[in-house]
């Protein structure tokens, strides 16, 4: 098995050359996926975890508090409440 570790460089990204840079990397990664790589991404910028993600595991001060594909994850309540904010869907 092929694997690639990501750091999630997303939360630096602040200018719009530095988003654009973003977007390719996340493109690439994406691409290389498809090509049968396994990716481990660290990620806190939930427009590239969406992207990206296949399954997903939330850790919540060292506990996992979910897992599974990406749009059920992100709607697990613990999920919402300890880090998206009830907000987040209306």
């Amino acid at each position: 098995m092929r694997m690639q570790v990501e750091g999630g460089p997303g939360p630096y990204c602040s200018r719009r050359a530095e988003v654009a840079a973003y977007e390719k990397l996340i493109a690439e990664l994406r691409e290389l996926n498809r090509e049968g790589l396994t990716i481990l991404m660290i990620e806190h910028v939930m427009r590239a975890v969406m992207a990206l993600g296949v399954r997903l595991l939330v850790l919540h001060h060292g506990a996992v508090i979910a897992q599974g594909p990406p749009q059920a994850v992100v709607r697990d309540p613990e999920v919402v409440r300890s880090y998206l904010g009830a907000e987040a869907f209306g």
